[in-house]
C-alpha cells in the first residue's frame, strides 16, 4: 500500500517509521526517499522541517526488564 504523505500532519510524520529512520538514524534508503519526496513536494517543507526537528528531539530509552520484575 502506497501512503499519501501529502495529507500527513506533523505528528503523522513523527510517527512514520521510514521518516524516523531518516531523521534519527540516517538510513540510506529512507534518506533517498525523503530527500526525493521533499523535492517533489516543496510546499510541505515547513511540516517536514518541524517533524524532523521533533523526531531529533525525542529520546526513547529502551530497557529490558530485570528478572526480578518478571
Amino acid at each position: 500500500m502506497i501512503r499519501d504523505f501529502t495529507q500527513f500532519s506533523v505528528m503523522d510524520f513523527v510517527e512514520e517509521d521510514s521518516f524516523i529512520r531518516w531523521a534519527r538514524h540516517g538510513d540510506p534508503e529512507a534518506t533517498a526517499f525523503w530527500e526525493q519526496w521533499q523535492k517533489e513536494h516543496p510546499e510541505k517543507t515547513a511540516l517536514v522541517t518541524e517533524a524532523y526537528r521533533l523526531v531529533r528531539l525525542i529520546q526513547v530509552q529502551e530497557t529490558t526488564p530485570s528478572t526480578q520484575t518478571l
